[in-house]
């Protein structure tokens, strides 16, 4: 445990150029798969000395959240040694980093940083994050709000899935497609079978607006966490010259996302 938490402890001071000390790290046999990797706001030293009031170390608060032993949430995207290393190397698919910060009780892990393979280049808000994590993670005990008929309607994730495929031409479309099932955790308002329909469509469009809103934000900023263009180079068994050109349309890649949403019962809270 201390090893891991020296280690843990280094991996927060990293800021720039990863390639050289994840190299070293990743030989390490005894701690490829168990390290995860994070960025602290505002620096590695003050989280550490921080005190939360519910755990004495920082290494015990960190692994229990990480590893989700502890504290299950959908704003947590895990990142682990050996697949930053693999993002690092791999053409078509960017590294990221978790966010962490202490708010004066405890530690606090809701934004995501997106890299590419040396600098950081775009941080997610906490809401993007989470669909970040339901779109390519399919990360499931997640919620998705909306708005019902003047109300506030929370629909809870209990299955996810997606599959991406991506047509080939002048310009590239990047083919998204989600499905979730879940239950209406809370709703404002009695739901009938047939405004279950409406409700339904409404979360679908609120997935589709707002996951390719996000895929736009993170193309233009010219990262690939989604892994898209690996997927391209896969799926069309992609050499140099692939490669060369998807990195020349990437910046003008358009995305489609469809998503398919199942409730299988109504409110728990009324």
């Amino acid at each position: 445990m201390i090893e891991e938490y020296v280690l843990f402890h280094w991996f927060l001071l990293l800021c720039q150029q990863l390639e050289e000390p994840l190299n070293w790290l990743n030989r390490r046999r005894d701690i490829q798969l168990i390290s995860y990797l994070a960025t602290a706001k505002p620096t590695a030293n003050s989280l550490l000395k921080a005190k939360p009031a519910a755990e004495r170390l920082a290494g015990n608060a960190f692994f229990l959240t990480f590893g989700k032993e502890g504290t299950i949430s959908p704003y947590t995207v895990t990142e682990q040694l050996f697949d930053s290393f693999r993002r690092l190397t791999e053409k078509g698919l960017d590294p990221y980093l978790l966010v962490v910060f202490f708010d004066g009780d405890s530690y606090v892990v809701q934004r995501l940083s997106l890299l590419d393979k040396k600098h950081e280049k775009l941080t997610l808000s906490p809401p993007e994050t989470k669909l970040y994590n339901l779109t390519a993670n399919a990360f499931e005990r997640s919620g998705i709000p909306i708005d019902y008929k003047g109300k506030r309607l929370a629909f809870y994730v209990s299955r996810a899935s997606k599959k991406v495929s991506i047509t080939k031409g002048s310009v590239p479309t990047v083919n998204l497609k989600v499905k979730v099932s879940g239950i209406v955790e809370q709703s404002p308002v009695t739901l009938t079978p047939s405004s279950l329909i409406e409700v339904q469509h409404l979360l679908e469009e609120n997935v589709n607006q707002n996951t390719e809103k996000l895929l736009k934000k993170i193309r233009d900023a010219n990262v690939d966490p989604y892994g898209f263009g690996l997927h391209y180079l896969a799926q069309y068994f992609g050499d140099d010259v692939d490669w060369s050109y998807w990195k020349r349309v990437y910046p003008q890649v358009r995305f489609n996302v469809t998503t398919k949403v199942n409730i299988e019962s109504t409110g728990l809270i009324r």
